[in-house]
């Protein structure tokens, strides 16, 4: 689990990230919210697929909508490895829909809590990256063991570190947290949906980052992923008030 919802999903992504673009990626990925009550429909506690089709309907659009302009762009100027990107995209909403629901099945079963099962979870993520690293240090040892290139000074290693211990609290240790939190009190077919706010909030930093408000064409499809998100969880507390006695 915490290979492939963790470290081969990161590694997808970023490779995608760079060689089709944050739109292109965050609309491929971003179809996590369908995948996902579509293979988590026969779980225990799911609401009918067929009762959240009009909202996975407006997610959908949004998610289009939302990358219209690079849809509909002009053709890439290496096409093989646009190609290669979009597919490791596709791999990268694989990988996250396959740990999503193994780690929501998991808990269910588990006697580890929400934190417990983060905090282990983490450890396995540190561990295999640092295998990870150790290999490809000695790799890059063995292929070019000299190099003309001037060493990275000490103070990109020290910005590199920080970075990475951010992340691995923030975004790997506490939001894994609150994933299983949410996991454990939602069915498959609603938490799913709720991965939209990955694509909101990757929108929300490049325009942060561009130091900009989002365009009309931009906040349109966000409003519609909110009003979807809305829709299904009202679908869910209907569909919970009927099957309470």
């Amino acid at each position: 689990l915490a290979f492939t919802g963790n470290v081969v999903y990161f590694a997808l992504v970023a490779t995608s990230v760079q060689w089709i673009g944050m739109a292109m990626t965050s609309l491929i990925v971003g179809l996590v919210p369908i995948t996902m009550p579509l293979l988590g429909r026969k779980t225990s506690g799911a609401i009918p697929v067929q009762r959240m089709l009009a909202p996975m309907a407006l997610i959908l659009a949004g998610i289009v909508l939302i990358n219209a302009h690079a849809l509909t762009g002009g053709a890439a100027e290496n096409p093989a490895r646009h190609l290669l990107g979009v597919l490791l995209a596709v791999l990268a909403m694989l990988s996250w829909s396959r740990y999503a629901l193994d780690n929501t099945r998991y808990l269910a079963q588990s006697r580890f809590n929400g934190t417990e099962w983060s905090t282990l979870w983490g450890l396995a993520v540190g561990l295999i990256s640092a295998l990870l690293w150790a290999l490809l240090w000695a790799l890059l040892w063995l292929l070019a063991p000299a190099s003309d290139s001037p060493p990275i000074p000490a103070a990109r290693w020290q910005l590199f570190w920080l970075l990475n211990l951010g992340v691995a609290v923030f975004s790997s240790w506490l939001g894994n947290w609150m994933w299983n939190a949410a996991s454990q009190r939602l069915p498959i077919t609603l938490v799913g949906q709720l991965l939209v706010f990955e694509t909101l909030f990757a929108l929300s930093y490049h325009f942060i980052y561009e130091q900009r408000l989002p365009q009309a064409g931009e906040l349109a499809p966000m409003l519609l992923i909110l009003a979807g998100i809305a829709w299904s969880l009202r679908r869910f507390a209907h569909n919970r008030s009927i099957s309470s006695p």
